[in-house]
């Protein structure tokens, strides 16, 4: 099992549950308020204290799309 943790230092974290071990960082431009990983477990899309949220391959920690247009800075 693994965890995917946002947080306020602008980076998402993928982590390993039982030993606590950080398997991936990706840093982004703002903090990140969530995030929801794709049920094919490879997309994240996430979500920013930023006009712009986007959406990650995990496979290769690339953002493949910034979603914008919205003005709410991240809140749902």
């Amino acid at each position: 099992k693994r965890l995917l943790v946002c947080n306020n230092d602008r980076k998402l974290r993928v982590i390993e549950a039982e030993s606590q071990q950080e398997i991936s960082t990706l840093e982004l431009e703002g903090c990140v308020n969530d995030a929801t990983i794709h049920s094919d477990l490879n997309l994240v899309a996430t979500c920013l204290d930023s006009i712009y949220d986007y959406i990650i391959d995990r496979r290769t920690n690339s953002v493949v799309a910034k979603c914008e247009g919205h003005t709410d800075y991240g809140c749902r």
